[in-house]
């Protein structure tokens, strides 16, 4: 699916958990900066984003993904650290 349209969230989304759940954070991360930049308003990617960042360890930049993901979501209270 990649292969014919690069910009395809639910795919880049699932090849990012993918990575993460092989512990693959520096693999993912890029993907799921890829997906909030194309589609800025999708919570699950900044949610997804946020996961990873947290799984990488840097939990100042987790939180701030789901914050964003909290502001496209308010009614959502799974985002919020």
């Amino acid at each position: 699916m990649l292969e014919r349209n690069p910009k395809h969230i639910e795919a880049l989304l699932a090849l990012a958990a993918l990575l993460l759940l092989r512990g693959d954070t520096s693999g993912a991360i890029p993907l799921l900066v890829r997906c909030c930049g194309i589609s800025p308003e999708n919570a699950e990617a900044w949610d997804a984003l946020g996961q990873g960042l947290l799984i990488a360890g840097d939990a100042p930049m987790a939180h701030t993904a789901f914050i964003e993901a909290q502001r496209h979501a308010p009614s959502v209270l799974d985002y919020a650290l």
